[in-house]
């Protein structure tokens, strides 16, 4: 049922003017459009849709070869590539005057690390979950005079993202069976972490007991 824009009176089927107004009648109606997203991956030999992380069709077993691993994540580590392949002569001249110190390169990586937009499918988030994991420097924590200022910015920015990406593969697919995969390479590499993270608060306990005792025994000796 359509009315006229101009006086609101029932339109007619068919009619071209308002019986009320003679205002020619409108003709564009707006449809409804359906707007697909994503991508379907089908079985090359049968067409069987496929699930994530599938390396075999499950309806007639063919096997999935030259799976290409995820565009986003690739970009990514090309970009971190080619900002160190462009750190020029003032970077490297201040990292030999000050070992510690974080150059512009430097905050240029720990930026786009920061920066990075998790993407949405499960192998992507599986991918980059892995390479954070293989960048967060774990020895940093204990081995302070040898890790750099720019060593533990960029494993900073390292542990944020991949705790950033654990938390958006929980919201998006925790309650399916594949998780369990994120779930652990999450909580081995976070206990290696609280691990370190004790036993560097032990050592600092200890330097501080032992610093005390020395200036006890150094007092009792020179009474």
């Amino acid at each position: 049922m359509a009315f006229c824009s101009n006086c609101g009176e029932r339109i007619e089927e068919g009619a071209n003017f308002c019986n009320k107004c003679g205002k020619p009648v409108n003709e564009n109606y707006s449809s409804r459009k359906v707007t697909y997203e994503g991508e379907i991956h089908k079985c090359p030999n049968c067409g069987e849709i496929l699930n994530s992380f599938v390396s075999n069709c499950p309806t007639c077993g063919y096997e999935l070869r030259s799976v290409n691993t995820s565009n986003t994540v690739k970009q990514f580590v090309l970009k971190l590539e080619q900002i160190e392949a462009n750190r020029d002569n003032i970077d490297v001249d201040l990292r030999r005057k000050d070992p510690n110190a974080l150059t512009k390169t430097d905050e240029q990586k720990v930026n786009l690390i920061r920066s990075f937009s998790i993407p949405n499918t499960k192998e992507d988030i599986l991918e980059f979950l892995i390479l954070a994991s293989s960048n967060i420097n774990t020895k940093s924590w204990l081995d302070n005079d040898r890790s750099t200022a720019a060593q533990e910015a960029e494993s900073n920015a390292w542990i944020a993202k991949f705790e950033q990406a654990y938390q958006k593969a929980d919201y998006l697919f925790g309650k399916q069976p594949e998780f369990i995969r994120f779930q652990n390479l999450y909580d081995e590499k976070m206990s290696a972490l609280k691990k370190k993270k004790k036993e560097m608060a032990l050592l600092i306990v200890g330097c501080f007991a032992f610093t005390i005792t020395m200036i006890i025994l150094l007092l009792i000796v020179t009474r």
